[in-house]
């Protein structure tokens, strides 16, 4: 297999890029890897790549435990939720971790809403069934559901940081009074509320929630059909994945507002219209709210997309 090689020059430094390693090259004639001419030159900033390498390695080869994700702790406090986390390397300083502040600010996300941990699996395990998987090395970005006035933390959801980490999105409910739905206890319900699937999507509309995983059942239902004005807002995929559209159906035949995409909207999701089309947080918005449909039309919308789809395949 061919050597890949690539030649960055950043100020006096040239980076020579081969086989995913890097070598520092500096005119004087120093030669050496990042890591050591850390170590040699920069003795503190050295502490910190390796801090934040140790932190962001991919996990090991291990056989996942079974996980019985069925399972609600009811009435677990923030201060033990924080001190159980913190064995398995549970944080919500992620500026500090390099790599992990890159990919949220890439994704035009603000870090300061989200944690890190090294070890999820293991700490749902101990949390929920007491078992011990400290060994497991399972890091996941982690989002905090929280009550603003009170700052109880209801609920944690782990995000996977690899392509193959499974499942991608995991959540962990402590107060089974407070249900699944992020930020639900923090909008203002005589204003519009923009429901979306995702709590990460929901960060780039005003005064939103998200499912989140919740089962769309009739108390959900019930839930919404509670708001003078929502909106509710699934991912670019509702005309051809199935396990996403059973639930959308059911909120449409309820008579809900709901967002359904135009068929050149060209991405996934609201964090993509962001991200890949540059859209401002107002423009998306104004995108969704000229996009919504309820009743017969929503029915009419909806077949029309999905017609275009299996046209298009």
């Amino acid at each position: 297999m061919a050597i890949q090689k690539r030649i960055l020059i950043r100020n006096d430094f040239i980076f020579l890029y081969i086989r995913n390693k890097y070598s520092v090259t500096i005119d004087c004639g120093y030669s050496n890897s990042v890591k050591n001419f850390l170590r040699d030159l920069y003795p503190d900033v050295y502490k910190q790549y390796i801090s934040d390498m140790l932190k962001f390695r991919k996990p090991k080869k291990q056989k996942m435990p079974e996980i019985d994700r069925s399972k609600i702790i009811k009435n677990i406090e923030t201060k033990k939720i924080l001190s159980q986390g913190k064995k398995y390397g549970l944080t919500f300083d992620v500026e500090s971790i390099i790599f992990i502040k890159r990919y949220l600010t890439q994704r035009n996300l603000n870090p300061k809403r989200f944690g890190y941990i090294k070890n999820f699996i293991g700490f749902y395990e101990e949390i929920i069934n007491g078992k011990d998987y400290k060994e497991y090395d399972d890091p996941r970005i982690i989002i905090p559901f929280v009550k603003n006035n009170t700052r109880e933390i209801y609920a944690l959801q782990g995000r996977a940081i690899y392509p193959k980490q499974t499942p991608k999105y995991f959540t962990v409910i402590f107060k089974e009074k407070y249900g699944k739905l992020y930020n639900y206890y923090n909008i203002d319900k005589s204003k519009r509320v923009y429901v979306l699937e995702g709590p990460i999507d929901s960060m780039f509309l005003p005064n939103a929630c998200a499912l989140a995983g919740a089962n769309v059942n009739a108390n959900l239902i019930a839930t919404l059909k509670k708001f003078k004005d929502i909106v509710v807002v699934f991912d670019n995929d509702i005309s051809y994945n199935f396990d996403v559209r059973k639930p959308f159906d059911k909120i449409v035949e309820a008579g809900i507002p709901v967002f359904i995409p135009p068929h050149n909207m060209g991405v996934k999701d609201i964090n993509d219209l962001s991200v890949v089309k540059g859209m401002s947080n107002k423009d998306i918005q104004k995108y969704i709210d000229d996009n919504v449909f309820s009743g017969v039309q929503a029915k009419i919308r909806l077949s029309l997309i999905t017609k275009r789809r299996k046209d298009v395949l």
